[in-house]
């Protein structure tokens, strides 16, 4: 009997297996949206999957790695591409959108420079090309829409498993995620957006199951961040994690999610600590007990404040429909109020040891100690830029950063923003200002510019006007004709010179001063030295084989 159910149900007389498994398949790789070109749709996909489960890192060309090669190439394909649609259509620009491109022409012109003259920045330049290209590619997606998020979501989630296998084991995982756990600066960015991404599906989902399964994921991100992560990081995340409220009205529900991860934050502070002292092998670092007795203190103080609170709330009303007015103001103020705090924590951070003998001096000293260290010890981007091109780098990076916050503010404003587009805006703040005390590097900032790129289109919507639409006099983009035509002269001549020259590089050796070979010989060598390896640990293996024997 249960065999002729069994038939049934595979002949779609019960039901259609074929649609189920089309139903499961669209959930996966839903059609592009109409309007979205589908190159790009599906390599953004590709982008935001494989290449956070692309750790492994080995020097290519010039300094730059050949995982930043691979991303060049997806990103020049892509570019390439939109460029050869954008000619179909009629392009206006406004001041701002001429302001970027001489920002744009002036790194691509000091990048071939650089790479003519063999500099060793040039492989940071790198970062700042793709900075602008990727986003401009991520245009050319009609919506904003949160499967993005969860394409990444997902990919993290065997970046986790693959690092907790190696905190209770200690054996290295497929991944070799392990080698890099030491090195906070290329992995905290990424922590950092994973949270930031888990946190944001939570607060937004309304489906009770899938919201566990992000709050599980969250807690997860917040454990690793805060067993790798620095002091830096954390207020970074517990701000974000605050502002979080700003994305929807202050019903009850929304109120009550955003409370829930906050503690979840402050529990995984508490409970890490003790994480480490229980076999984890992995982990070399030494957590303060005391510290984790003085955040559970103040989850409790905090948790019997906000319960009295609640019982207030009138109960025969449904929680979606009930603003919390007087709660949300409070909250607002809480935000400002700990952004002061830390700042006074930072500023007597050098003197913090005199606090020692006031009440609760020694968690303050602890802390202000670790938040003044981790932000001197911090080799962020605007510290690359004063080191390398000195006080008017800076000052011109500080312009460029105020310029895209005031588009994004006002993108926030605008009517009409959906909640997926205020999400992606708060992701790229937060990449605005992790940059300043973490450097680019390919483990992060693929996903970063991707989720800028989002956010930047909230802000260009109607960029890219069809050819056989009019102008109208009244529109916000100036026809300046002939400054169009000067920009586009000069970006399409640098774009050939260094295509042209990252050919001839592939091919012809860098000489001493780059490197001894050219992107060719060190692909093969690559290859020679993995299959080298490979034959030593087979001899090794032969050899303990042998001698157990």
């Amino acid at each position: 009997m249960k065999k002729g159910y069994f038939s049934k149900y595979i002949s779609g007389e019960n039901a259609s297996c074929k649609d189920f498994v089309s139903r499961i398949y669209e959930k996966i790789n839903p059609e592009p949206d109409k309007g979205s070109d589908y190159l790009v749709d599906y390599m953004i996909r590709v982008l935001l999957f494989l290449f956070p489960l692309y750790v492994y890192e080995s020097t290519g060309v010039m300094g730059i790695s050949m995982r930043d090669i691979l991303f060049g190439i997806v990103i020049l394909i892509m570019f390439l591409h939109c460029m050869k649609s954008m000619l179909r259509k009629k392009i206006r620009f406004g001041k701002k959108e001429l302001f970027i491109l001489g920002f744009f022409v002036s790194i691509l012109i000091c990048f071939c420079v650089q790479t003519i003259t063999l500099n060793t920045e040039v492989s940071h330049t790198y970062y700042y090309v793709g900075m602008f290209l990727l986003p401009f590619c991520v245009g050319f997606i009609q919506n904003s829409k949160k499967y993005y998020m969860n394409i990444f979501v997902s990919s993290y989630i065997i970046v986790y498993l693959s690092i907790f296998r190696y905190i209770f084991t200690a054996k290295a995982t497929f991944l070799g995620i392990e080698e890099f756990l030491d090195e906070g600066y290329r992995l905290v960015p990424a922590f950092l957006l994973s949270s930031a991404v888990c946190a944001f599906l939570y607060v937004v989902e309304d489906d009770r199951k899938k919201q566990i399964i992000y709050l599980v994921l969250e807690a997860i991100g917040l454990c690793v961040l805060f067993l790798y992560g620095d002091t830096v990081a954390f207020m970074m995340m517990l701000i974000y994690l605050m502002c979080l409220q700003f994305v929807r009205k202050a019903t009850v529900s929304f109120v009550k999610k955003n409370l829930i991860l906050l503690f979840v934050f402050a529990f995984c502070a508490s409970n890490v600590p003790v994480l480490a002292r229980f076999g984890t092998i992995g982990i070399n670092r030494s957590f303060n007990l005391k510290y984790s007795i003085c955040i559970d203190l103040f989850i409790a103080v905090a948790g019997y404040i906000i319960a009295g609170y609640w019982d207030r709330i009138p109960k025969d009303h449904e929680e979606n429909r009930i603003v919390m007015v007087k709660f949300s103001t409070l909250f607002k103020q809480a935000v400002l109020i700990i952004i002061v705090l830390i700042s006074l924590c930072f500023v007597f951070g050098s003197r913090a040891d005199t606090l020692l003998g006031g009440f609760g001096g020694e968690v303050l000293s602890g802390f202000s100690g670790a938040l003044w260290d981790s932000v001197s010890s911090s080799y962020g981007e605007l510290w690359h830029v004063l080191e390398v091109y000195g006080i008017v780098g800076s000052v011109v990076l500080l312009i460029f950063s105020v310029f895209i916050l005031n588009i994004l503010y006002k993108a926030w404003k605008k009517h009409g923003t959906t909640e997926e587009e205020k999400g992606y805006i708060m992701i790229t703040l937060l990449f605005i200002v992790q940059s300043f005390f973490y450097p680019f590097t390919s483990v992060s900032t693929p996903s970063f510019l991707i989720f800028v790129g989002f956010a930047l289109k909230a802000v260009w919507k109607d960029y890219f006007v069809s050819a056989d639409e009019t102008t109208d006099s009244g529109n916000d983009f100036d026809a300046v004709s002939k400054i169009e035509i000067l920009f586009i002269t000069i970006f399409s001549s640098v774009l050939l010179v260094l295509v042209a020259f990252a050919l001839y590089r592939a091919f012809v050796p860098a000489g001493a001063e780059g490197g001894d070979s050219c992107l060719v010989q060190s692909a093969v060598r690559q290859r020679d030295r993995q299959t080298i390896t490979m034959d030593e640990k087979e001899n090794n293996d032969e050899k303990k084989e042998k001698e157990n024997g």
